[in-house]
């Protein structure tokens, strides 16, 4: 069986024992089979550029606009 969870979950939280404990008060094995973050702080999927936009490595410090 496979279950989708979406979430809001502090920086502290992994979600791998996220899944263990979901599975163990299930009383059975759970693990994660896709991780996909939608926002880290306050970074957006998105708002994200994808590796092609890159024309050249940003300087120490330099943000890259897409």
């Amino acid at each position: 069986r496979h279950t989708r969870l979406q979430g809001d979950w502090s920086s502290d939280v992994c979600s791998s024992d996220l899944a263990n404990d979901f599975g163990a008060s299930l009383g059975c094995g759970a693990y994660l089979g896709a991780l996909c973050r939608t926002r880290i702080g306050e970074y957006l999927l998105e708002n994200a550029l994808d590796p092609s936009q890159f024309s050249r490595k940003p300087t120490e410090g330099e943000t890259l606009k897409g």
